[in-house]
């Protein structure tokens, strides 16, 4: 798919999702149509949060979403690696940092409590300045994109290969994604 059409798709998941009227899903058909074949349509760089349920949030089935989650929507090395694996070889054209309202890890390194432990998040987190939590949340999802689109264009693949790489953030009252970058800079 071409990956406007991904995020095109995505957005018209969550608003189904945010609606209330998600597509009814058959696991078992899922799960056994995705058993020996490995075709997600995106790469979703999100929070761990328990409250963003990912493949929800975008109400996709099994197989759809190839997700990436850390704290803070922070990849560091594995996470990277997961997201180039997706690209290389599994040819995915379109990925998507997704951070979230009241973000814990966000709010720790606003408020300097973040503990050593968490130093490795907090160190990754790029709130560009803002003290305000909401426009911190976006920083964070706009410099992770930024990251991303450095990191593909690194690979060494050619321009068509190219994922585009778009941002979100998603409210937890409402249950709706806010496009904040939509990729266009991208292949």
């Amino acid at each position: 798919m071409v990956p406007t059409d991904v995020f095109t798709e995505l957005a018209e998941g969550n608003r189904r999702f945010a609606d209330g009227r998600p597509h009814r899903r058959d696991l078992e058909a899922d799960r056994a149509a995705t058993a020996d074949v490995h075709r997600p349509k995106a790469v979703v760089v999100s929070c761990s949060d328990a409250r963003v349920p990912v493949e929800a949030v975008f109400d996709q089935p099994a197989g759809a979403l190839f997700v990436v989650r850390s704290a803070g929507h922070v990849p560091g090395d594995v996470g990277l690696a997961s997201v180039r694996f997706a690209v290389e070889v599994l040819g995915v054209r379109a990925v998507l940092v997704m951070g979230h309202e009241d973000c814990g890890a966000v709010r720790a390194a606003l408020t300097g409590t973040a503990p050593e432990w968490l130093s490795p998040i907090a160190a990754g987190l790029d709130l560009g300045g803002e003290s305000d939590m909401d426009a911190a949340v976006a920083a964070n999802v706009h410099a992770g994109v930024a990251r991303l689109r450095a990191f593909a264009a690194n690979l060494g693949l050619p321009e068509d290969r190219l994922p585009k790489v778009g941002g979100t953030v998603y409210c937890l009252r409402t249950g709706l994604v806010e496009w904040i970058d939509e990729g266009e800079q991208d292949g």
